[in-house]
């Protein structure tokens, strides 16, 4: 299998991947006496004829939301929205698009009000032939709004997120602005959609962007593909602006063949982990490649992954242990002509286990997300299972090793308030912990805006919230010397100040909380207003 050496004038790129259906057979390799771990669960969706998810999402109530495209036939596709509860029992699903006209979704998001936003491109509507489109609806995933992007030409959106401002970043490619070819395109809207700057970069070739994310210094970093810089026909490309979007530097990174970035997250070091396939380096005629980098964009290290056929990533998250989850898809390895796959590594590349999901079809997951019990979350498509012809595809698969490794008080329940919390934890078991959680309220932004541990008077770890970004139900913790961790230790006592946003969810009662994780003593509970409670205790999870 080779890359496309251009993208054909009047073509829009779609990520062309081979439509997969679910009940799913592993096969699972460890490295360094890691076990890979165990598959919960896996459903499959059928819409109206080949579909795939392109996107997933844990959300506040800890279920699911899925986006991609249900395609009706060769010249009809809608964008399809599923939503899932916790187990991945489908609560309801919409689509959006008109008839006989091709539309699809790459990206969702939940957003601060509960509801989602979608990016994908729109035959439907706009001024050109096709165009970015921006979907924002409600919790139930209805419509609120829409927005079109774009030119006379060709524009499609590849990934959408919610910025600091509550606003949202949109990234893809064009053929309507710039100088090349096709373009990246960044564009910038507010709260309501409105447009407040498009940025087009590129060369005199192709060029294209299928991912962005805001950056710590509220800045953005984009990765994609770029035929006009760098050492191959095609290289993989990094590439940072300001908060306005102008340019500050762009990497290229490859060898002589083909080389493409398909997801970038920034680190916890501030650099950044890229995920993608290469045919420049590794083992096979293309393997799945993960590249880190320092905050300047300079490589520290690069990692092929694969066999003697080809393999892929789509979709990288760095985990709470520092690592690294990949998800793509093998034809190396597995039981069909191609498989999911999920691989994990160590901080330095080095890789855990892999596990490959599928039967004798094609099969593929384009998502992966750690959830809040320290498992992963897939989707993709299948041809495997379900109703044939592929079908949205939704994986879970469990946590490593000890799931008791985490301190979890679960759910609360209303009424709630937010403010200030002060008590004590007593971990049940060692813990290295990087992020606390906290219950949203249905419906609500429920969050923690910092965090205080201390053993004793001294004080051990913090953290501050980062806004309603992709994971904002999460707070990194760090201890004083700024490592991005604190170990709690078993039976220790430690004291917590956590002050809360919107509506956290609350344990209510005046005895001390204690379950197999460990116990939670509230001292005192202040409210927003002011009012003092003696038997309100956060419901939080220490992952």
């Amino acid at each position: 299998m080779k890359s496309e050496s251009r993208v054909k004038k009047g073509e829009i790129l779609l990520f062309v991947f081979v439509f997969v259906s679910v009940a799913s057979i592993g096969v699972s390799c460890a490295s360094g006496g890691t076990l890979p771990p165990e598959e919960a669960w896996n459903k499959a969706f059928r819409g109206g004829g080949e579909d795939a998810a392109w996107s997933v999402q844990q959300t506040s109530d800890g279920g699911y939301i899925l986006a991609g495209i249900t395609k009706y036939s060769e010249y009809d596709s809608d964008v399809w929205l599923v939503k899932t509860n916790s187990n991945g029992d489908k609560q309801w699903d919409t689509t959006f698009g008109l008839p006989q006209k091709h539309d699809y979704a790459h990206s969702v998001q939940q957003t601060s009000d509960d509801g989602y936003i979608i990016a994908g491109a729109t035959f439907s509507f706009g001024a050109g032939l096709s165009d970015f489109w921006l979907i924002k609806t409600n919790s139930k995933g209805e419509w609120q709004w829409d927005e079109t992007f774009g030119g006379s030409d060709h524009d499609w959106a590849y990934s959408v997120q919610q910025t600091k401002d509550n606003g949202f970043i949109i990234a893809g490619g064009t053929f309507s602005d710039g100088g090349g070819y096709s373009n990246a395109l960044l564009v910038k809207t507010n709260l309501k959609g409105d447009k407040e700057w498009k940025k087009p970069f590129g060369g005199t070739a192709d060029d294209e962007a299928y991912a962005v994310q805001q950056t710590s210094d509220e800045g953005y970093i984009l990765a994609g593909r770029t035929w006009s810089y760098g050492a191959g026909s095609c290289d993989a490309w990094l590439l940072k602006t300001d908060s306005h979007g102008n340019a500050e530097w762009k990497k290229p990174f490859g060898g002589t063949a083909d080389d493409e970035a398909y997801a970038v997250q920034q680190t916890s070091d501030e650099g950044y982990i890229l995920a993608g396939r290469t045919w420049s380096y590794g083992a096979g005629s293309c393997d799945a490649w993960l590249l880190k980098t320092d905050s300047h964009g300079n490589a520290e290290w690069k990692k092929a992954f694969g066999g003697v056929a080809d393999d892929e990533a789509y979709a990288v998250q760095q985990t709470s242990d520092e690592g690294y989850i990949l998800a793509g898809r093998t034809w190396s390895y597995g039981a069909g002509s191609c498989d999911a796959w999920l691989l994990k590594t160590d901080s330095q590349g080095e890789e855990q286990w892999n596990k490959t999901f599928g039967g004798t079809a094609p099969d593929v997951a384009y998502s992966v997300q750690q959830t809040t019990d320290s498992g992963y979350i897939l989707a993709g498509n299948t041809n495997s299972f379900g109703a044939g012809n592929g079908d949205f595809w939704l994986i879970k698969v469990r946590a490593e090793g000890n799931s008791n490794q985490i301190f979890d008080t679960g759910p609360g329940t209303y009424p709630s308030c937010p403010g200030t919390h002060k008590g004590e934890i007593k971990p049940a078991h060692d813990l290295k912990v990087t992020k606390l959680y906290t219950y949203p309220c249905t419906g609500t932004g429920g969050h923690t805006e910092s965090v205080e541990i201390r053993e004793g008077t001294k004080l051990i770890a913090h953290g501050t919230w980062n806004g309603y970004q992709s994971d904002w139900h999460n707070i990194s913790l760090h201890n004083v010397t700024s490592t991005p961790y604190v170990s709690l230790l078993k039976d220790h006592n430690y004291n917590y100040v956590i002050r809360t946003g919107s509506y956290p969810q609350i344990i209510h009662t005046q005895q001390p909380f204690t379950n197999k994780y460990g116990k939670i003593t509230r001292t005192q509970f202040t409210d927003a207003n002011g009012m003092v409670y003696n038997d309100w205790l956060p419901a939080i999870r220490l992952v």
